[in-house]
């Protein structure tokens, strides 16, 4: 497994976990595939390194991950095209400027928490 691969599966191997606590809490570590297959036990030279791979591949095909828009895409979608005196407050109060966004960030996505209080819903790829 290249590089590339390898912080990909480790991505959605925390996606995997995280899906599975949200929902199923005590039980999460109990039903995963994973935790209760042959490859994991030990975590050392004998550890199916292959096999967890396919298990959070096949996971993650079955479940892909939600994609927001980008800011510029949400911004212009709104007609803020320009820096305007716009300002998005966030839970700590940090608080996102519009320019920030439309220099710094503007082609990242934008983050789930704040998309949901956008009301924006997700695309799967």
């Amino acid at each position: 497994m290249g590089m590339t691969n390898f912080a990909q599966t480790m991505r959605n191997w925390q996606r995997m976990c995280k899906y599975l606590d949200e929902r199923y809490e005590e039980e999460s570590c109990r039903i995963c595939l994973i935790h209760n297959c042959d490859a994991i036990w030990g975590m050392d030279e004998a550890t199916d390194w292959g096999k967890i791979e396919e298990i959070v591949n096949t996971w993650a095909a079955e479940h892909p991950e939600p994609k927001y828009p980008t800011w510029r895409e949400y911004l212009k979608k709104m007609g803020l095209t320009t820096p305007k005196s716009v300002y998005f407050s966030d839970e700590n109060d940090t608080g996102l400027k519009v320019e920030d966004i439309l220099t710094e960030k503007a082609n990242q996505p934008i983050p789930p928490e704040i998309a949901t209080a956008l009301g924006l819903e997700p695309h799967y790829e």
